[in-house]
């Protein structure tokens, strides 16, 4: 069971360093079992930040720009 929700949310335009400090943050994540939480984006930050735990099923929230769910 996952017991924490970790909420990561920059902007979609980042440099490279950004990025891969973004992608070992999921990381970390990931390996404590938690819930990566970002705007469901697959660009720039967002993207990296929820690829490891996607590549290792490990469960992510994406919440997308513009879209509503009622």
């Amino acid at each position: 069971m996952h017991n924490k929700i970790v909420g990561v949310m920059r902007p979609g335009q980042a440099r490279r360093h950004i990025r891969h400090l973004a992608y070992e943050l999921g990381k970390g994540i990931a390996a404590e079992g938690w819930v990566t939480l970002s705007c469901g984006r697959n660009v720039g930050v967002m993207d990296k930040v929820g690829r490891d735990a996607k590549e290792n099923n490990e469960l992510t929230i994406g919440v997308r720009p513009g879209v509503s769910i009622c």
